[in-house]
């Protein structure tokens, strides 16, 4: 096709197996352009596009050919709008060898089916050569080669490669030649090997290597400056992983390695190879770690190459200096089996980014004492029978981001855990999942921002977080039936904006907020495994220091199947400790109160100012509920969803001092006569009635079928009743 448009929009038919040889030569411009191709059964295809926009939007089927070539060569062209083979589309599956060559600009937006071919093999040469093409290997046989050569010759391509039984290799050398380009084995089964050369500068920049489904070995090779900055690599512990930095500077500086399993299968799997550590920043990398354990990524790692003990070292990350240490830990501790393991880290840093296996000893105990020296470490605890561990955190940041497994122990006696310092146990992370624990002790001075999370049944639980932000954001979730809880948030902020889930056993449980915000903003979810459930909960800060549970969440409840409002179970809301005396401003103020299928709740709102000030309190499956307000707008603007089944199931007690002022009070259209008790007395102060009015005054029924009525002073009877008496809407 040798003249402009010459063969434009054409059909080829080449399927006569007695053809052995097709030859096509696309010399003008347009020449072969839109044309469709079949030469499914033909022993050698040759397609030559080498003018301006020749074979453009050409679509080739040839899945069954034994050679292909396709030669896109057009030289004089200066960008993609000109290309010989943009949006060219060849079906090459089944095929034994295909050969695709293109420059500068050729093969722009392409796309390649290669499925179960036997050898696939790509020359990009120039500027963008191969720019946005996508290469289909899946059950590719043999090898696909891919080189790229060029200022973004193989720029923003993809590679699928899932189930290629042979191997991939694609070589980068030049500038940005495959950046933002792809390698995707990550959905299936790839048994063959990877290989990726970079030696362009940031020639695989924002390259994403996905190679989690490779068997065989992944292989990078960072061999100019900067040519491994800002790839992704993706493996797993079942491969052998390879990263080469070679002997230039920051030949992998800008890597970042992602690693799906827990890091501490990888200390034998991963390599990383350092050829020359004399120039800057050659061998330095990141890593992050899929933590298979509890579904979460780690913090990322930095590692360097020290050259005085030809070794890596973890230097740092984002979330604390050495965070486990991705993929290698900065020292081993294997205690010994079937005996009591002591674990003394007592000076700076001594035992940071360790792992620290005691899976096989009979006990745990471990001291961090110096100054961030068990940061990051990775903690395996006992799984025997009847084990014990303990970890004391005592210096600053001396676990910092320390994570904690205790992992298929049938019984443990005692799990206790001490941080004693007001960082020692920031974002640390817990993870208890033996089948019964004994006695969970916790004491915090410094645990913001732990995670804990366990399915062992624990029959006493005491966590105490006694500082000012002990436990602040921490988070607790206990997935089995804890007997006996007691927490304790005692210091300004000290729980606040915690969250946590607990479910709660037959027997006494108790939870304590003492002091400014102890409790603030934060969440409990604590459910009622069985029906004999008595919790206690306090919410007290004295003045100056008042608010101790302002703006809480409380969710409690029996979960059960057997639940329901004959539940034997009980709930008591304390907002001033023993009627103390003194300003307790919205110790239980703004907080959301729900309370179902429980037998009794009982909240008291006593304290002289606005103790639980527009606080919702739903609890209309519970069996009874009894609401003490006593104090100046103690409850005022309050929201109150009562039981309202039978009668006398409901009672508020609003004592003086505008105490119910403007609350809201919801009432069901099923509501039983006489189910609510409502009692406004007004504040006596020498034998005389002092600001009666304001007692109850503007409380609002808001019925859900009918007008919302106010509940007002009769000056006339000196009582409260509904404004509209008579009217048929009260």
């Amino acid at each position: 096709c040798t003249a402009s448009n010459g063969c434009r929009q054409s059909t080829i038919i080449a399927n006569d197996t007695a053809t052995t040889s097709l030859t096509i030569y696309c010399a003008e411009s347009m020449s072969c352009a839109q044309s469709v191709i079949y030469a499914d059964a033909i022993q050698s295809l040759h397609i030559m596009c080498v003018a301006q926009q020749s074979c453009y939007d050409l679509t080739v089927y040839a899945d069954t050919a034994h050679n292909i070539t396709l030669s896109c060569d057009f030289a004089e062209i200066t960008s993609s709008y000109h290309s010989s083979c943009e949006q060219v589309t060849l079906h090459a599956n089944h095929s034994y060898s295909t050969f695709v060559h293109c420059t500068n600009y050729n093969c722009d937006s392409s796309t390649f089916y290669l499925t179960n071919a036997t050898i696939a093999s790509f020359v990009s040469e120039g500027s963008y050569a191969l720019y946005l093409t996508h290469i289909y290997a899946q059950d590719l046989t043999q090898t696909l080669t891919i080189d790229c050569d060029g200022y973004n010759a193989c720029s923003s391509i993809q590679i699928v490669a899932n189930h290629m039984a042979g191997d991939l290799a694609i070589s980068c050398t030049g500038e940005r030649s495959c950046s933002y380009s792809g390698i995707h084995a990550d959905t299936s089964t790839m048994s063959g090997n990877v290989r990726v050369w970079a030696a362009g500068f940031q020639s695989t920049s924002q390259f994403q290597l996905r190679a989690n489904e490779v068997i065989g070995s992944v292989d990078v090779y960072c061999m100019s400056n900067y040519s491994c900055d800002g790839i992704d690599i993706h493996c797993t512990a079942e491969q052998n992983c390879n990263v080469v930095c070679g002997p230039f500077e920051s030949a992998c500086a800008g890597a970042d390695l992602y690693l799906e399993a827990p890091f501490y299968e990888y200390i034998d799997a991963f390599n990383l190879t350092c050829l020359d550590e004399s120039k800057e920043n050659a061998c330095s990398l990141e890593s992050s770690c899929w933590d298979g354990l509890d579904g979460t990524w780690g913090g990322s790692s930095t590692f360097v190459y020290e050259n005085s003990t030809q070794s890596w070292r973890c230097i740092g990350s984002g979330y604390a200096d050495g965070y486990g240490c991705c993929p290698f830990p900065n020292g081993v501790i294997h205690c010994s089996p079937d005996e009591p393991c002591v674990v003394m880290c007592l000076d700076y840093t001594e035992c940071q980014g360790f792992l620290i296996n005691a899976t096989d000893a009979s006990s745990l105990e471990m001291q961090c004492a110096g100054w961030d020296s068990c940061e990051g470490a990775i903690i395996f605890g006992p799984q025997q029978d009847n084990a014990s561990f303990s970890l004391q955190c005592l210096g600053a940041g001396s676990c910092f981001y320390a994570r904690v497994y205790i992992l298929g122990a049938t019984n443990m006696h005692d799990v206790s855990l001490l941080c004693a310092d007001d960082t020692g146990c920031k974002e640390m992370k817990l993870v208890l999942n033996a089948s019964t624990i004994s006695l969970l002790n916790i004491h915090c001075i410094g645990c913001t921002y732990l995670e804990l999370s366990s399915s062992a049944q624990i029959d006493a639980l005491n966590l105490h977080c006694t500082d000012d932000s002990a436990c602040g954001q921490m988070f607790l979730a206990l997935a089995n039936t804890v007997r006996s809880a007691s927490l304790l948030c005692n210091g300004t902020r000290s729980c606040e904006r915690a969250h946590f889930e607990i479910q709660m056993g037959n027997s006494n449980h108790s939870l304590q907020c003492l002091g400014y915000k102890a409790c603030g903003d934060t969440n409990f979810d604590l459910h009622f495994a069985e029906q004999n459930v008595s919790l206690n909960i306090v919410c007290f800060a004295e003045y100056p220091e008042y608010s101790a549970c302002d703006g809480a969440h409380f969710h409690i409840g029996e979960v059960a199947v057997h639940a329901s409002r004959s539940s034997a179970s009980s709930v008591s809301l304390d907002c001033n400790i023993d009627g103390a005396d003194g300003w307790h401003k919205y110790n239980c103020a703004r907080m959301e109160f729900t309370a179902y299928n429980i037998g009794s709740v009982n909240v008291f709102c006593d304290g002289y100012h606005q103790t639980c000030f527009e606080s919702v309190f739903t609890v209309d499956s519970a069996s009874k509920f009894n609401l003490h307000c006593d104090g100046t707008e103690s409850c005022a603007a309050a929201t109150v969803l009562c039981p309202f089944y039978d009668a006398a199931v409901c009672q508020i007690d609003c004592n003086g001092g505008q105490s119910c002022d403007s609350m809201n009070i919801v009432v069901d259209d099923l509501y039983v006569e006489d189910y609510l008790n409502m009692s406004c007395k007004a504040r006596v102060e020498n034998g005389s009635v002092v600001d009666a009015y304001q007692t109850c005054h503007g409380v609002w029924f808001e019925c859900t079928s009918f007008s919302t009525v106010a509940y007002v002073w009769n000056n006339a009877t000196l009582q409260y009743g509904c404004e509209n008496q008579g009217t048929g809407s009260c």
